[in-house]
């Protein structure tokens, strides 16, 4: 059986960031969207200490996390979410776009330079009062003893 070539290896270049560096960047933006939702409306928040790697086409990783919003009233999420959307249209980092789920649930997402992206929408998980924020950083080299299964 023919196996198809493995992409090479990838170095690291000069002036790329590591993967810590990305992770903390990933963190710190889902955070600040996240304090988009007017604290009023907001019950808790919970984010994930660790996340795992998606390959992508030149060998490098993207970083993955997701951070929970859940609100007091789940009436409140799709207006919310609709409230993240105006304000980072208004901010202008980024290239923000609608999209519909398959329940139908329009979500927004938020694409920063070098591919780093953010999924916003009503949480697909059974509390109806959450919106998740999932996260994708650009692609970087792992650092030695690291592997693409790891969490991190």
């Amino acid at each position: 059986m023919i196996q198809p070539p493995s992409p090479p290896t990838p170095t690291r270049t000069p002036g790329e960031p590591t993967i810590a560096e990305v992770k903390a960047g990933v963190q710190r933006r889902e955070h600040q969207i996240a304090d988009l939702v007017p604290a009023e409306l907001v019950d808790r928040t919970r984010s994930l200490d660790e996340g795992s790697f998606l390959g992508c086409a030149d060998g490098r990783q993207s970083w993955t996390g997701r951070t929970w919003v859940y609100l007091h009233d789940a009436d409140q999420v799709r207006p919310a979410v609709e409230m993240i959307r105006r304000a980072l249209v208004e901010a202008g980092d980024g290239v923000v776009s609608i999209r519909t789920d398959a329940a139908g649930d329009r979500g927004v997402t938020l694409t920063l330079p070098h591919d780093e992206q953010y999924l916003i929408g009503p949480g697909p998980d059974s509390d109806p009062t959450a919106i998740w924020i999932d996260s994708f950083s650009r692609c970087v080299v792992l650092p030695g003893g690291v592997l693409p299964g790891d969490s991190y």
